[in-house]
């Protein structure tokens, strides 16, 4: 592959994954916001599930875990995707500056080895064998610094599932006539 047709390709990528990995944070980080307010709403709600009987109480309980569960989901994958696109972001940029730096087309040898044509798969995608070889060392250097966010974020989604739960739980205990 020639230097212009490589780095024409690593600028695609970069527009591409660059576009893909803010539209998989805005994804992830919304539903993520929206799931927070709505079990902030559950907790400063009057307990109208005061009036439900066991089984319907159940019921309630079970479609609010059921949610809880589709949303931590969710967020999780959109948040490996974001993560996994930053690396390929990371990885033609310094695929790019590195061509950048190298010896000029019109100085290296005409033929090409084989092994640079037929690619890699990474990441469940065929790449270019030097972009291949970059992703799997950014995703090598990299990993450690993407458990923070996601962790934080799982915590918080946690905490203010657990708040209003036992909320929930509690109120319709207490508030229920003793016959």
């Amino acid at each position: 592959m020639s230097d212009a047709k490589l780095q024409q390709l690593l600028n695609t990528y970069l527009t591409i994954y660059d576009s893909y990995h803010s539209q998989k944070e805005i994804m992830a980080y919304t539903v993520a916001g929206l799931y927070l307010a709505g079990a902030a709403a559950l907790f400063v709600q009057p307990p109208f599930w005061g009036v439900y009987s066991g089984r319907h109480l159940l019921g309630f309980l079970a479609s609010l875990l059921s949610v809880s569960f589709l949303a931590f989901v969710f967020v999780d994958w959109q948040l490996r995707l974001c993560r996994d696109a930053g690396f390929v972001y990371e990885a033609c940029s310094n695929l790019a500056v590195r061509n950048l730096d190298e010896i000029p087309e019109e100085k290296k040898p005409k033929e090409e080895p084989p092994s640079e044509i037929k690619g890699t798969t990474v990441l469940k995608f065929n790449w270019p064998k030097a972009l291949a070889a970059e992703i799997v060392v950014v995703r090598k250097n990299k990993a450690k610094q993407w458990w923070l966010p996601s962790l934080v974020t799982m915590l918080a989604m946690a905490l203010w599932t657990a708040i209003p739960l036992v909320r929930i739980v509690h109120s319709w205990l207490v508030g229920r006539p003793h016959v």
